[in-house]
């Protein structure tokens, strides 16, 4: 069958978005395209007929989970008679199912989705300070599946909580990154009065942290922070350079809204942990005059319990 060839196999492959997840294809395509596969011509003219359609539809879709779309779309409308082509159909439609599911290597750092999410910087950017959150309440407040996607709604609760309504989610090695909204503080650590608390954007643009650094170069003096959650089973050191102004502002506009229903399979296992990095600024007298403070002025928890987020996360007894 044509659309089961190796070449065929290849082509499909290649579109894939991680090099692991095309490794997997490859080989379960090659499982099904054995050598004692039947003459096309002593196929019935109508599963040669479902056979065209299927590689024209696979041709023309227009990424990898268009290709997993079509063959959705296409199998049940294979004819009985034609059960050969139905079964290799439905088991390579099995495959890039699972595989879909499944973490792997390759950009998404190890997370393999239909929908990936964009890459935190990794290393990640040397915070000005960082806090490695208590595991036990964490744990204690997730439902019985204890997934990542559970960890992921957990934190959002808490920067809900803690008055942070926006936020993006990144991919980290094994996990996953969530970057809360840049806001102004006091001296202390608390956040400003309401009114003043977060810089808004332009009435025109949608948020990004853009318009929140182009914001901050006008601002009045005084200390600004940003907190990122990673949420990862890979030992780390925050080693890259510090984040300017031109590299932030990346985070929360290219960032997604929410993490994919993958982590909801994903297990937020014994060797993960949830590390909070903090991104401390100053503003000057000048215009222009920002910078990032490394190390910064307050340690990693104290951050977190002036933002309110700590107490969101772990209550007191």
């Amino acid at each position: 069958m044509r659309f089961l060839s190796r070449s065929r196999a290849a082509f499909l492959a290649a579109s894939l978005a991680w090099p692991g997840l095309a490794a997997l294809v490859l080989a379960a395509l090659a499982f099904v395209t054995g050598p004692a596969l039947a003459d096309m011509r002593a196929q019935p003219a109508e599963c040669r007929a479902a056979e065209a359609q299927i590689e024209t539809a696979l041709r023309e879709a227009p990424n990898w989970q268009g290709r997993v779309e079509a063959l959705r779309r296409l199998a049940p409308n294979i004819p009985p008679a034609c059960e050969e082509l139905k079964t290799r159909t439905e088991r390579i439609l099995r495959s890039l199912t699972e595989a879909q599911a499944a973490p792997v290597d390759g950009p998404s750092r190890g997370m393999g989705q239909a929908f990936a999410l964009p890459d935190f910087p990794w290393p990640p950017p040397t915070p000005s300070a960082r806090l490695v959150m208590p595991r036990a309440p964490l744990v204690a407040a997730l439902p019985a599946s204890q997934s990542l996607y559970d960890v992921g709604e957990r934190l959002t609760g808490a920067l809900l909580q803690a008055g942070y309504s926006e936020y993006s989610f990144f991919a980290a090695p094994k996990g996953f990154a969530l970057t809360a909204r840049l806001e102004r503080i006091r001296d202390d650590g608390t956040p400003a009065p309401e009114e003043f608390r977060f810089l808004e954007p332009s009435a025109e643009e949608p948020f990004s942290l853009t318009s929140y650094v182009s914001r901050l170069f006008f601002a009045p003096e005084g200390f600004y922070r940003q907190i990122v959650f990673v949420v990862t089973d890979q030992p780390f050191v925050a080693s890259a350079p510090a984040p300017t102004t031109n590299t932030a502002d990346e985070w929360l506009r290219r960032g997604a809204t929410s993490l994919p229903d993958g982590y909801r399979r994903l297990p937020f296992g014994p060797g993960y942990n949830v590390t909070a990095l903090v991104y401390e600024f100053r503003k000057g007298a000048r215009d222009r005059d920002v910078a990032t403070l490394t190390p910064g002025r307050l340690a990693g928890r104290e951050h977190l319990v002036k933002s309110g987020i700590y107490a969101a996360l772990v209550p007191s007894p």
